[in-house]
């Protein structure tokens, strides 16, 4: 869109065809006809096996510390869960439950080592979250070339300011699940801190660690050579391109 960002729901221009919840936009809406680069955005929670591979499409595969993602996703579950009930669950159990592999929604692992090997490709963009909190304008720059779109400044500047937490914030109901809560209760919170560092306000330092060494053993043993290490320490990830 340019920057321009005109619409009520991300799912209504952004098809997710993985959701459990159905979107406004799908597969064959003619979505694409609308978009500067005759492509259109698709979004995907699935491993790279599981997702149709087009030499002409684009794809972009962001990664994040997975101990952020599951602090992330423990206030994330609580959000959803009292839009219809009052619930609390503990965040060390949370955390057990993903050590013993019993995640329901899938495994990290599993998924950045299916994507990581794709990296060097030409239509494959690697970037971290890291990369997105530290320097938003370098990222859509690098995604600005990767689509082929050339923008203006003030285009750019629009992409940047709509990109970021602060916009997003003040715009979650734009984001968060479509899922009415129950009268007298709050919407889910989709869009919370936009921070890096939330696991270690959360689970204790022994649980931190236990579940750095559980992330790394999961990758070795898919064989995947993913810099799990240079990622915690917060070094970016080198360019491919």
């Amino acid at each position: 869109t340019l920057g321009a960002g005109e619409f009520d729901h991300i799912h209504d221009v952004a098809p997710w065809p993985d959701s459990l919840h159905p979107t406004g936009a799908t597969l064959d809406d003619g979505g694409h006809a609308y978009a500067p680069t005759g492509l259109r955005v698709i979004k995907t929670h699935l491993e790279a096996p599981h997702v149709p591979y087009a030499p002409a499409a684009r794809y972009l595969f962001v990664v994040r510390d997975p101990k952020d993602a599951l602090a992330s996703a423990y206030h994330f579950g609580h959000s959803v869960a009292h839009i219809y009930v009052d619930v609390r669950f503990d965040a060390e159990e949370f955390a057990a439950i993903c050590l013993a592999d019993r995640i329901h929604f899938g495994s990290w692992a599993e998924h950045t080592a299916s994507w990581w090997p794709l990296r060097a490709r030409d239509n494959v963009l690697v970037i971290t979250f890291k990369e997105l909190l530290q320097d938003l304008e370098a990222v859509v720059r690098r995604v600005e070339a990767f689509v082929g779109v050339e923008l203006t400044d003030e285009q750019r500047a629009r992409v940047v300011e709509r990109s970021g937490f602060a916009w997003m914030k003040d715009h979650d109901a734009a984001f968060r699940p479509p899922m009415e809560p129950l009268p007298g209760r709050e919407p889910a919170v989709m869009v919370r801190t936009g921070k890096r560092g939330g696991s270690r306000g959360l689970f204790s330092p022994e649980t931190v660690a236990a579940l750095d060494r559980f992330f790394q053993s999961e990758l070795r043993r898919r064989g995947s050579d993913f810099p799990y290490e240079r990622l915690i320490a917060g070094e970016p990830l080198e360019p491919t391109k």
